[in-house]
């Protein structure tokens, strides 16, 4: 019986970090464009797998490649690519979600609005653990005076989404209503509530905090039950942490928005980037004790660090 309920804990968790997105045609005036190296798109690579993480998402040119080369996984990938700067741009592309994620993306462009618009559909797996993938998208050069731009859509596939790869999903009109700051604090909860690689939870309810703490230690259980944290107003959201260093994030902030327009809560976390990555990957459990989540809402995370003072 205990692990069923473990396992609804983490369902839980990453349904409620889903985003449903409408099936809709590409944006109006967009036409799409068709990448150089199909599979770099539509397969990209596990970043889980590979260790070769990239921190944002974008345009990468020689400069912006430099830090990844370093490393011999990333190096390997980005020769397969074969990519000439002189004929091509280069996308690459970064998203979170659970183990058994899916991702598919498009490219399209707009020469009236002189634009070109990457869509990430990132769809959800149904896997109780976190997981991330990165990718590579090789086009045809972008033309001077063009102007670069890249959107994610969350797919939530248990809600009967065809996620087989015959549909594509587009971002929903923005929101008029603004996201508001709101308040939260970091809670201190010194590793008894462990996450694996770039998991995320989120505790709703007491049971579920009480499934997390079962097999853990006297003193773990005492310190939760000293911190007596009201569910009825507030929930606990933690997230796994890489940014490269060897002993945790520097720099470490985070912030937290209703953003009440999308349904969802999101959480930016920034950091300071290493300048030069740690040859053992290290995570760093950031928890944080929000105000309950609002029935029907989502939780998402942005994770947005900031390069290193050269």
């Amino acid at each position: 019986m205990k692990r069923p309920a473990f396992l609804i804990l983490y369902a839980i968790a990453f349904i409620l970090a889903a985003i449903l997105a409408a099936k809709a045609q590409p944006p109006a005036g967009y036409i799409e464009v068709v990448p150089v190296n199909r599979n770099a798109g539509l397969l990209g690579f596990d970043s889980s797998a590979r260790e070769c993480f990239l921190r944002e998402s974008g345009l990468y040119d020689e400069a912006k490649l430099k830090p990844l080369l370093q490393r011999k996984e990333c190096a390997d990938s980005l020769k397969d690519l074969k990519v000439d700067f002189a004929k091509h741009s280069l996308i690459g592309w970064d998203a979170h979600s659970d183990c058994h994620m899916g991702v598919r993306t498009k490219v399209f462009r707009s020469d009236t609005e002189k634009k070109y618009l990457v869509i990430v559909n990132n769809i959800y797996g149904g896997c109780r653990a976190g997981g991330s993938r990165s990718g590579w998208i090789v086009i045809d050069k972008i033309p001077e005076g063009y102007t670069f731009d890249m959107k994610e859509v969350r797919v939530d596939r248990i809600h009967g989404i065809n996620a087989d790869g015959a549909d594509f999903y587009f971002p929903k009109p923005p929101s008029n209503i603004k996201p508001v700051l709101m308040e939260s604090r970091v809670a201190e909860i010194q590793g008894c509530l462990p996450l694996v690689r770039q998991s995320q939870w989120i505790l709703i309810k007491e049971e579920f905090l009480q499934t997390a703490l079962e097999d853990k230690s006297r003193e773990c259980k005492q310190l939760f039950k000293n911190l007596a944290i009201d569910f009825e107003k507030y929930t606990l959201a933690g997230y796994n942490v890489q940014s490269g260093h060897c002993q945790g994030p520097t720099d470490l902030e985070h912030k937290v928005f209703d953003d009440a327009g999308e349904k969802r809560y999101v959480m930016e976390i920034t950091f300071t980037e290493a300048r030069a990555y740690c040859h053992v990957p290290s995570y760093y459990s950031l928890w944080v004790l929000v105000p309950k989540l609002p029935e029907g809402y989502g939780f998402e995370f942005k994770v947005m660090p900031n390069q290193p003072v050269k």
